[in-house]
């Protein structure tokens, strides 16, 4: 992430989930949004990465029972894209091309 010939891709789903922990930790959601927004690029959430995320989900929930939706399109788009997912979240651990911090 620190090397600047790469780029940070964000999917727009993770915003939810960071305005969520904002307003559960009374941060303010506004300066993050604008972090996000300098250094990463948002990425939209086709109609092809909603129904790729079903079928992640179903696959995924053979070995995590609570693996949801929002972490399928993370996976979704990761495949679309060719990149890799760097998360904090156990739910990717063991999946293809996720770097666990």
């Amino acid at each position: 992430m620190e090397n600047e010939n790469n780029v940070i891709y964000t999917p727009e789903c993770c915003l939810a989930e960071l305005k969520g922990w904002a307003i559960r930790e009374g941060v303010d959601f506004e300066e993050l949004y604008r972090i996000v927004r300098k250094l990463s690029d948002i990425h939209c959430i086709t109609t092809g990465d909603w129904l790729d995320a079903a079928t992640v989900r179903s696959e995924m929930r053979k070995k995590a029972k609570d693996f949801g939706m929002m972490d399928a399109l993370i996976v979704s788009q990761q495949r679309r894209l060719g990149c890799k997912v760097v998360s904090g979240d156990a739910h990717f651990e063991g999946v293809e091309g996720a770097v666990l911090l």
